[in-house]
């Protein structure tokens, strides 16, 4: 009994000590093998590489597109720090402001043909007192009466009587050849102040010709 009781712990003690031999050399290897991704290139390093490249190019993005945001801002929102000659957003939205605060403009009302049409003339009538002398601005006020077709819903005809067009004219002194109309509405449909449908336009137009009759350039067309 007590040869096998020997014989038994002498198989222990050899399976323990082969045990630890054995985790000694696991651990070994996977060392090494940490120390090998380390210098071989693994993909976190080159992660973080990546990401720390692209960080300085981001920021330098950002900060130019807040420095491109504030000159717009201060070109559009603040017309004192503009040429007398640059379009103002300012300036267009209080065309806009003043039309659309007349109320609903249907064709042949009051609204429209009087309070509109007299508030439009008011302000090309100042526009041309701050225009540039290499300019010439003419107004034709206009009250047609027709009727015009149209291929839609069916088909119909429009007719229109004494209604109003202002016509406003912006050349060179010594005149043009060639003239390029733009042009837009300011009546409404009713219960609509038609802010879209077309006051903006008439607002945009309008500053339009404020900026380009204070250049002190000579058109080469009307």
């Amino acid at each position: 009994m007590e040869t096998g009781a020997a014989v038994r712990r002498f198989r222990t003690g050899t399976e323990w000590a082969s045990g630890v031999r054995s985790e000694r050399r696991e651990d070994e290897e996977e060392e090494k093998g940490k120390l090998q991704r380390g210098t071989g290139g693994s993909p976190v390093p080159r992660a973080l590489l990546r990401e720390a490249l692209a960080l300085p190019l981001l920021l330098l993005f950002m900060l130019g597109l807040r420095a491109l945001v504030h000159v717009s801002l201060r070109q559009l929102l603040f017309p004192g720090t503009l040429p007398a000659s640059s379009f103002s957003a300012v300036a267009a939205r209080e065309y806009l402001e003043h039309v659309t605060g007349i109320g609903p403009r249907p064709v042949g009302s009051p609204a429209n043909e009087v309070l509109t049409v007299g508030y439009l003339l008011e302000q090309v009538k100042k526009i041309e007192a701050a225009s540039n002398k290499v300019h010439r601005l003419s107004v034709d006020v206009q009250r047609p009466t027709g009727t015009f077709s149209l291929d839609f819903l069916g088909g119909f005809t429009s007719y229109y009587d004494n209604i109003t067009n202002v016509a406003v004219k912006l050349e060179p002194r010594g005149g043009a050849q060639h003239a390029i109309l733009a042009n837009c509405h300011f009546d409404s449909v009713a219960n609509t102040p038609g802010a879209s449908d077309d006051a903006v336009s008439c607002a945009v137009m309008l500053e339009v010709l404020n900026a380009l009759s204070r250049s002190p350039e000579t058109l080469q067309h009307a």
